[in-house]
């Protein structure tokens, strides 16, 4: 349950899920979520929320989503890389690792 559209609806028995607003179910065959978006359409409020948010998240598969996970992951790396080394800029250049950088 990794779409957006799950904060308004609920699983319910069989390929079926509840409407939290107006308890109709809407189809969720084949674990499709298209019937529910359909759905969510009538309470218009809600709908436009959904997908003004939705816009501005890329979908997980898409290549936006794609190059923000490799981002986020390089920018873990680097923090982790930072954190564990330590620098002192000296005349030289960078010079031998120390837990007390300083200019010299």
């Amino acid at each position: 349950m990794s779409s957006s559209i799950w904060r308004f609806f609920d699983k319910v028995v069989g390929d079926k899920a509840k409407c939290r607003i107006c308890n109709v179910d809407a189809s969720r065959k084949g674990g499709s979520t298209k019937a529910m978006w359909d759905h969510l359409k009538h309470h218009k409020e809600e709908y436009d929320s959904l997908k003004s948010d939705k816009q501005l998240e890329p979908a997980p598969g898409s290549s936006q989503g794609k190059i923000q996970q490799f981002i986020t992951k390089k920018d873990v790396r680097i923090t982790e890389l930072i954190s564990s080394n330590f620098f002192a800029v000296t005349s030289d250049g960078w010079s031998n690792p120390s837990t007390t950088p300083s200019f010299v």
